[in-house]
């Protein structure tokens, strides 16, 4: 094994995979972390292992414990590096859980690390230790709205700082722009003066090709998925990467019309939902004040209400995205709804995000769908893990950080379904649509 990988969610781990994918790595991610068999079965010569926690929005010590256990997993096939890959906005709270993760990989193995949450391919940048969204600073971007994890401070010393004890320092722009050498000389002499994690700046590409040449030998390196698009070609001049057979994969048969779940809130989300809409996809608006604090005959009721008529357009042939917010009135009144009945915004994120999953389940198992579409990575852990996923062979990017992957499932109707998981705030404003000609082209060809 290369690289074994530990992700904070789902979407996010499709993102680090997908990356890696455009190189011809061969990757697989896993949900949880599988038993020896499972994970013996399914990562067999496989390049790149990756296993999610769920770990972004859950109680810190959890979100520690999960790390610990998914890096010990990996540790039995001795990789070469560990990445510890969380979002490229750093969104968490104040309390975790980024630090956590970082904190696990450093007890497990030692030493210091590096965190480099830049992505600029999809607008994220850090300059001074401060973070970016296509030029605002984050904490000044409708991302720090995030309902879960909201980020509010875009310095990012002081925000890592809040959630771990480990002294953190800086590896700022006028080093990195000097290149790999210069690079690799900072983050060793800030090691050895006792700094545990060192954020990097990167505010273009090539700032991380420089990264990824200083840090290709390192055991652990942390941050979005941006390492991913350099290190493959630096592994294949050292001959570290081998070319293995292709993978014969068994496409599930199904209907033509295809389904998308919208469970994020976000700003890219919205937008690509009103595309869709305006290109002849029938769109059905899950009543979110239904689903949660209510007593369970109500909920379902509005589940199987969005199940009937999905199932109705999908048995003609129509494309279907369901989703539960279409403004931000829609989410602020949902969220007063959880106050008055005393839940924490995690647990109405959990509500929404369960009954997205009822919905996806019930709609696969009963309208034989082979092409599915989750945005938002709370609700696709939770389609994933109602779908009794094991995991997912991840395959090449449709959009910068939202690749094509294919199901993994011990249950048959299950597996061999194409599945695009987009974290909220990726993807062009006509996602939906390019992802959905992808697929249909996957099918008529074969494979990812």
């Amino acid at each position: 094994m290369l690289v074994g990988a530990v992700a904070d969610d789902d979407s996010g781990m499709t993102d680090l995979l997908g990356m890696f994918a455009e190189h011809d790595v061969n990757t697989v991610m896993f949900f949880e972390t599988p038993s020896t068999d499972i994970l013996g079965k399914y990562a067999e010569g496989i390049d790149v292992v990756s296993i999610g926690t769920q770990g972004r929005s859950i109680e810190a010590t959890e979100a520690y414990r999960r790390s610990r256990g998914a890096l010990e997993a990996l540790r039995n096939y001795e990789p070469r590096m560990y990445y510890l890959k969380y979002c490229s906005t750093f969104d968490s709270t104040p309390r975790g859980n980024i630090g956590q993760m970082i904190d696990a990989g450093l007890d497990l193995l030692g030493g210091y690390t590096m965190a480099l949450p830049a992505l600029p391919v999809n607008g994220r940048t850090t300059y001074m230790g401060n973070h970016f969204v296509n030029g605002v600073r984050l904490d000044r971007s409708p991302m720090k709205h995030h309902p879960l994890n909201p980020m509010t401070e875009a310095d990012l010393r002081i925000w890592l700082g809040s959630q771990t004890k480990r002294r953190i320092g800086l590896c700022d722009h006028s080093v990195v722009r000097k290149g790999a050498k210069a690079i690799a000389r900072e983050l060793d002499g800030l090691g050895k003066a006792g700094v545990d994690i060192i954020i990097v700046d990167a505010v273009e590409q090539r700032d991380i090709v420089a990264i990824a040449k200083a840090v290709c030998n390192y055991k652990l390196v942390t941050g979005s998925s941006a390492l991913a698009m350099e290190l493959p070609p630096i592994w294949k001049q050292e001959k570290l990467l081998v070319k293995r057979k292709t993978r014969k994969m068994s496409l599930k048969k199904g209907i033509k019309a295809s389904l998308v779940i919208a469970g994020s809130c976000s700003e890219a989300t919205l937008g690509q939902n009103r595309y869709a809409l305006g290109r002849g996809f029938h769109g059905l608006k899950l009543d979110a004040t239904n689903v949660v604090g209510t007593e369970g005959e109500r909920r379902h009721d509005e589940v199987e209400r969005i199940v009937g008529e999905a199932s109705k357009l999908l048995q003609q042939g129509k494309n279907v995205l369901i989703y539960s917010i279409s403004e931000k009135g829609d989410l602020t009144r949902t969220k007063d709804l959880g106050l008055k009945l005393g839940l924490s915004d995690v647990q109405v994120g959990d509500m929404i995000a369960n009954a997205n999953a009822e919905i996806a389940k019930a709609l696969v198992d009963d309208e034989r769908i082979n092409k599915l579409i989750v945005a938002g990575g709370e609700t696709s852990g939770a389609v994933c893990r109602k779908l009794k996923l094991i995991g997912l062979y991840v395959g090449k990017q449709i959009n910068p950080g939202v690749p094509m992957c294919l199901t993994i499932s011990e249950e048959r109707e299950y597996a061999g379904m194409l599945l695009s998981l987009k974290s909220g705030n990726f993807g062009s404003p006509d996602f939906y649509v390019e992802a959905l000609e992808a697929m249909d082209s996957r099918i008529r060809y074969g494979g990812l």
